[in-house]
């Protein structure tokens, strides 16, 4: 998941479903989330948490960016 990767170099925290590279790329809880395939309703509650916590939005952004530089760069 390219994408993925790209967002995060960009300090944007992911939310993704659990399929195929998502969560190997995407630690759930630290620099994003990562919900079970069809679960619409914790994709919806995982965005929003990000969206509607300021903190949580930051310290998911600074831990996107760092993983995703020391990962992937």
């Amino acid at each position: 998941p390219v994408a993925a990767v790209e967002a995060q170099l960009y300090g944007t925290p992911v939310v993704g479903t659990a399929v195929g590279g998502v969560p190997e790329v995407v630690r759930d809880g630290e620099t994003g989330a990562v919900v079970s395939f069809g679960d619409v309703e914790g994709f919806a509650r995982a965005v929003l948490a990000l969206l509607d916590d300021e903190a949580e939005w930051a310290r998911a952004s600074a831990n996107a960016r760092a993983w995703a530089v020391r990962a992937f760069d």
